[in-house]
């Protein structure tokens, strides 16, 4: 949930430490940043983790995947919340 915030927030957010989220569900970090990069973000991956600059414009056509993960449908269906609300 933590980059649903940081996507929405200036400056520039970035997370390191987190290696872990690679072997969970899904790869986390890359599957957030696919959804973000759909949704227009800037993104920079990590092997622990992500840089993420916050949205100017959010893609209200893109197309986000949850890669068989709860946790990553959850913060895809409050990013689609936003573009909707926007």
């Amino acid at each position: 949930m933590l980059h649903w915030v940081c996507s929405l927030s200036p400056p520039c957010n970035h997370q390191g430490g987190a290696k872990e989220l690679r072997v969970k569900e899904s790869d986390r970090i890359e599957t957030t940043l696919y959804n973000l990069k759909q949704l227009g973000a800037e993104v920079e991956e990590f092997e622990d983790g992500m840089k993420v600059y916050p949205m100017t414009k959010i893609n209200d056509k893109a197309k986000l995947k949850s890669f068989g993960d709860h946790r990553i449908a959850m913060i895809a269906l409050c990013w689609l919340k936003d573009s909707a609300a926007a």
